[in-house]
């Protein structure tokens, strides 16, 4: 195979020219391309965006769940340090004093 006489770059310049307005023919004369290369490098373009979208909304799924178990994690961490921090609760006999209500030793 042959060195390539255009870049990435410049092959996504060439076909967005093509999409600004100008013809096939102009563009293709432009740059000394064939016409059949043209259109190839138009389809390659065209499955890249596909492919693109498709590995987009793969990962808008994964960052989905990634959000739904970091939330998970919050609550379950939220939940002990809650529990952790709460004072302990001894229950004491009240006492009573004559005539009043009863009384909890704190």
């Amino acid at each position: 195979m042959g060195k390539r006489k255009f870049n990435d770059e410049e092959v996504t310049d060439i076909l967005k020219e093509h999409q600004a307005g100008a013809t096939v023919s102009d563009v293709c004369q432009r740059y000394g391309i064939s016409q059949p290369t043209f259109y190839r490098w138009h389809s390659l373009q065209l499955k890249d965006a596909s492919l693109d979208a498709k590995r987009m909304r793969a990962l808008e799924l994964e960052n989905q769940k990634l959000k739904k178990l970091l939330a998970k994690a919050i609550t379950a961490s939220m939940r002990v340090s809650v529990h952790h921090h709460l004072p302990e609760i001894r229950m004491v006999r009240p006492l009573r004093f004559a005539g009043y209500g009863p009384v909890v030793r704190c």
